[in-house]
């Protein structure tokens, strides 16, 4: 064993020594370090009780003070949370609600990106990386598109709600526009927004390529038949 786990293990017995018997050594000068770890071996000894089996546990002595009890300080526990319980979990799907709380990603997000994405291939080179950047900034656009529409649809109907209503409370009888109907005045609308805003040669000239090419497809097909 080496030596400085001797030195612990005598510093670990001296400890052991009750305080009056120690005081006692030192008076009568029996200070022999040897002679005390000796003496306090016996001692603990002597104070243990005996076992009736090696396999128990030994038997705590009664003359010890019994360790006081100190009660932990501990926070409130984790109540566990399943969310298809949650409130906002239920119901059905308000499409308007949602549109509103992510309006932020087409008004901010998706914008930023585009602009981010129209310097890149600006600076881009070779053919692979302008094309993975193309496809991206097209994808960005077409959602862009896609949520300008839906948000031009639901603004013309609540104009065309707004004049019902207006119309029912100056006396006329309630009415409710059928889909094709509903259609049209929207072509109608679209049309007039376009003719304002100075957009509509170039809007009827994407609609007259679009269906260019779709005619071109459904005519390809007998011509390949044939040969």
């Amino acid at each position: 064993m080496p030596c400085y786990l001797h030195s612990f293990q005598a510093e670990e017995e001296d400890d052991e020594v009750p305080l009056g018997q120690r005081a006692a050594q030192l008076a009568d000068g029996s200070t022999d370090r040897t002679a005390m770890r000796a003496r306090a071996r016996t001692t603990l000894r002597a104070g243990r009780q005996p076992r009736e089996n090696k396999h128990r546990p030994s038997e705590a002595s009664s003359k010890r003070p019994v360790p006081v009890l100190r009660e932990s300080i501990q926070g409130p526990r984790a109540q566990g949370k399943d969310p298809r319980f949650e409130s906002l979990a239920g119901g059905a799907f308000d499409e308007r609600r949602f549109k509103s709380q992510y309006a932020f990603l087409y008004d901010e997000k998706l914008p930023e990106e585009r602009k981010g994405l129209r310097a890149a291939l600006k600076k881009a080179k070779g053919a692979e990386a302008r094309a993975d950047l193309q496809a991206r900034l097209t994808r960005v656009e077409q959602a862009l598109r896609e949520e300008n529409a839906r948000r031009w649809k639901l603004d013309f109907k609540a104009k065309l709600k707004s004049k019902e209503r207006a119309a029912v409370q100056a006396g006329k009888t309630p009415f409710h526009l059928k889909k094709s109907e509903q259609k049209r005045l929207e072509l109608v609308a679209k049309f007039e927004e376009l003719k304002a805003s100075g957009r509509l040669e170039k809007y009827m000239e994407k609609r007259r390529k679009k269906n260019a090419a779709k005619d071109h497809r459904y005519l390809v097909a007998p011509r390949a038949q044939a040969q």
